[in-house]
């Protein structure tokens, strides 16, 4: 889609709405108001700056426990020590915990994925859907939003039915469909067929896949070993600490707009659950390319996605002007993004159609790149994971590591 800045100012948006014809119109880039700005890295996170999205004790407390855990320390050496190390000869460094998690960083650094051309989107616009079309990568089905849940301010997942329940049954169904389609194919195509087939194999059609399916199936198996390196960066950083911190490969799927007039529906690649509550704190997602090759085509995704997280979830008994905050974690091949959503009660009534006003926008400001190939980057990236961790989903007694 390009490079070009979207806009951070509201006549910024606009000027852009009115240049590109789209007021008024239900889309991705108009209708959830979003705004997006680069952040500098002195100003974020920690309070009392004005973006700060971490209290001061629990990033101390976070650098204080990675400080004296034995394992990261030894991950973090190993960025120094076995600079070189390639999957192509040698053996993989012995760190503990983080033994696989370098292990995938090190093949991410190494995908040779460089456009999305042949990359799928994750936000799909509901009313244009055809049957056809949702079964192309269509994600799990998951739990439907819980419209009465008690306190907090994050998604609820429910355990009655699981996430992976739901989409098990869901797979079962679309597979069962396939099935039938390609035996209604099977049985009314005519192959050509030659004097030397056999009569098994004429019975058996095969189909060659397209150079263009390959190249896509290609760019989604790149995206699972990104996915995977940061979840279990994630879950490496907090899982020997007393913090319910589950992070999970779930596909979450949430929707922008009402039940009855749906917009589009937005899927991430994970998410953070806190066990103390059972809330979403913070979405996923991730690209086998670096954010070069598309920036605004994956911010825009990235606001979709929030917008529809905030619209299916939205907070719960909002005071006036007040202003809220959600994380989303993105990584792009070998770097990872680290986005605050701030946006405020009127963006909230606006996006639930309590008030068609518009009077504010949801303020997206990104930071990054912290490069996964660098030692002082990923000390940086584990400081402020692991203490976002203990301020969303810490469980008493706070101890230390038992790394």
């Amino acid at each position: 889609m390009g490079n070009k800045d979207l806009p951070s100012k509201p006549f910024q948006w606009k000027s852009e709405v009115k240049d590109r014809r789209l007021k008024n119109q239900t889309i991705c880039l108009s209708k959830p108001l979003v705004l997006w700005a680069k952040g500098k890295e002195e100003d974020a996170f920690i309070e009392p700056k004005t973006g700060f999205l971490l209290g001061l004790e629990h990033y101390n407390d976070a650098t204080t426990k990675l400080s004296d855990a034995k394992q990261w320390n030894l991950y973090l050496d190993s960025f120094v020590k076995h600079a070189g190390s390639t999957l192509g000869g040698g053996k993989f460094p012995e760190i503990g915990t983080f033994s696989l998690v370098r292990q995938l960083q090190v093949e991410c650094s190494q995908l040779r994925v460089t456009t999305a051309t042949n990359y799928s989107p994750k936000f799909t616009p509901i009313a244009k859907r055809t049957k056809l079309a949702n079964r192309k990568r269509q994600p799990p089905e998951t739990p439907t939003p819980l419209d009465s849940a008690p306190g907090g301010s994050k998604a609820r997942l429910e355990y009655q039915a699981t996430p992976e329940d739901k989409s098990d049954k869901d797979e079962s169904d679309e597979a069962e469909s396939e099935e039938q389609e390609f035996a209604q194919w099977a049985a009314t195509s005519t192959p050509d067929h030659s004097e030397s087939s056999s009569p098994d194999s004429l019975s058996k059609p095969f189909i060659y896949p397209s150079p263009a399916y390959e190249a896509e199936q290609a760019a989604v198996e790149d995206e699972q070993t990104v996915n995977s390196a940061l979840v279990m960066f994630l879950k490496a950083v907090t899982m020997h600490f007393h913090v319910q911190a589950h992070w999970s490969l779930h596909r979450q799927r949430f929707v922008f707009g009402e039940r009855s007039a749906k917009i589009f529906e937005a899927r991430v690649d994970g998410y953070l659950r806190s066990g103390a509550d059972n809330q979403v704190k913070a979405i996923i997602e991730v690209k086998p390319f670096s954010r070069k090759a598309d920036s605004q085509g994956i911010r825009m995704q990235e606001g979709a996605q929030m917008a529809a997280w905030i619209c299916s979830y939205p907070d719960h008994n909002p005071k006036p002007k007040q202003t809220f905050r959600r994380l989303l974690i993105s990584q792009d091949r070998h770097e990872v993004y680290l986005t605050v959503a701030r946006y405020n009660t009127e963006y909230i009534n606006y996006i639930t159609n309590k008030e068609d006003s518009g009077k504010d926008f949801l303020r997206m400001t990104e930071y990054g790149p912290y490069s996964t190939m660098e030692r002082s980057a990923v000390k940086r990236l584990g400081h402020i994971l692991l203490a976002f961790a203990l301020q969303e989903c810490s469980s008493p007694p706070s101890a230390s590591s038992s790394y």
